[in-house]
C-alpha cells in the first residue's frame, strides 16, 4: 500500500520533497519546486486509480463522504529548504453508480488523487469545498508560495 510506515501527511511532503530534488539536482544553484497531493479518507489513502474501473471504486467509495486532499510543496534552493502542507476538505454528494460512472468516463480522471479533477467537470461531485487557497486543489496552493518566494527574495514582480 503507498505510504506504509508514513501518515497521509507526511507521505504528501515526503513527494513533494522528492519531486525538488530529483530537479534540483539536475539544476543546481536554482530554486525548484516540487508539489504532490495526497487524498485520504480517514486514514486510507488513495493513489491515482490508472484504470477506470479503478476511479469508479474509489468514488463509490467516497461519494457522500467528506475527505482530505493534502497538498504538499517543497521549495529547494541553495539556501533553503522549505516544505509545506496544504489541507483541502472536500464534501461529496450522494451519487449513483451511473453518475460515477458516467463522470469517470467523460473526465477521465485517471491520473488524479481521488479520481476527481476539480478543475473540470468534477466540480459538479461536490456539495461543498473548505480551502485557504482555492489553487492547492489543483497541485500548487499559489498564495501560500508566493508567500514563500518572496521571504525567500523573489520578487513578486518578476
Amino acid at each position: 500500500m503507498k505510504g506504509e510506515g508514513h501518515s497521509p501527511e507526511q507521505l504528501a511532503i515526503l513527494l513533494s520533497q522528492m519531486k525538488a530534488k530529483a530537479v534540483y539536482l539536475r539544476n543546481e544553484g536554482s530554486c525548484v519546486i516540487g508539489s504532490d497531493q495526497v487524498c485520504r479518507i480517514d486514514n486510507q489513502i488513495f493513489s491515482k486509480p490508472q484504470t477506470i474501473e479503478r476511479a469508479i471504486e474509489q468514488l463509490t467509495h467516497l461519494q457522500g463522504k467528506s475527505h482530505e486532499l493534502l497538498t504538499a510543496v517543497t521549495v529547494m534552493t541553495p539556501q533553503d529548504e522549505i516544505s509545506f502542507l496544504n489541507r483541502t476538505i472536500l464534501h461529496m454528494r450522494d451519487l449513483t453508480i451511473d453518475e460515477i460512472s458516467h463522470y469517470v468516463r467523460s473526465d477521465l480522471p485517471l491520473d488524479c488523487a481521488g479520481s476527481y479533477k476539480l478543475e473540470s467537470l468534477g466540480i459538479k461531485l461536490f456539495e461543498k469545498i473548505e480551502m485557504t487557497d482555492h489553487t492547492a486543489i489543483i497541485g500548487l496552493p499559489l498564495i501560500e508560495l508566493s508567500n514563500i518566494l518572496i521571504d525567500l527574495g523573489y520578487p513578486i514582480s518578476n
